[in-house]
């Protein structure tokens, strides 16, 4: 998005340093394939928690695949699940250390749980450098985070975008 301050990896290898500036704020969203068309909806469950015609139908589903004996009726049942699952999106604010400029990265939940697991390990998550790369492995390895070891301090450029960055209306971005 040319313009755009948000950040998102798109191909495998990419990274990304940065400096947290905040936390995350998130949405959720449906994305209905019909007649070859996607429909993209804000997922009111997740969101608001008010109910959701699609998340009952994903649920619904995965509870009749569990309950199935066959094997290949129960695949065919979690792949026709999959088109009703919300997809949720984090979007950090950050500043960029590559071109010391404040941004919002959007990545996914297992990004998420990363910075909270460092965060519970005791690392300082919003005082360092992070490096987040696009390894496209299985599950919640899709995503590689890892601490800089080059974790310097913020210049002062970087600081007053950094002050920008902690401010942004990320939910007004986001939109």
């Amino acid at each position: 998005l040319t313009g755009s301050p948000i950040v998102k990896l798109q191909k495998k290898g990419e990274s990304i340093t940065f400096r947290l500036a905040a936390g995350a704020k998130f949405e959720a969203k449906h994305f209905i394939k019909e007649d070859g068309k996607y429909t993209v909806s804000s997922c009111p469950k997740i969101m608001n928690n008010l109910p959701c015609s699609f998340c009952e139908t994903f649920f619904g589903l995965i509870k009749e695949a569990k309950e199935e004996p066959d094997e290949n009726k129960k695949k065919a049942i979690k792949e026709e699940a999959r088109n009703f699952k919300a997809a949720v999106s984090f979007y950090f604010p950050i500043v960029d250390r590559q071109d010391g400029k404040a941004k919002i990265l959007q990545t996914t939940t297992s990004v998420r749980t990363k910075f909270e697991d460092f965060h519970n390990a005791g690392y300082e998550v919003l005082s360092q450098d992070f490096v987040l790369t696009r390894t496209e492995g299985a599950a919640s390895d899709y995503y590689s985070l890892l601490p800089s070891p080059k974790s310097k301090p913020l210049t002062k450029e970087e600081e007053i975008e950094y002050e920008k960055a902690k401010g942004m209306d990320v939910e007004k971005l986001i939109g």
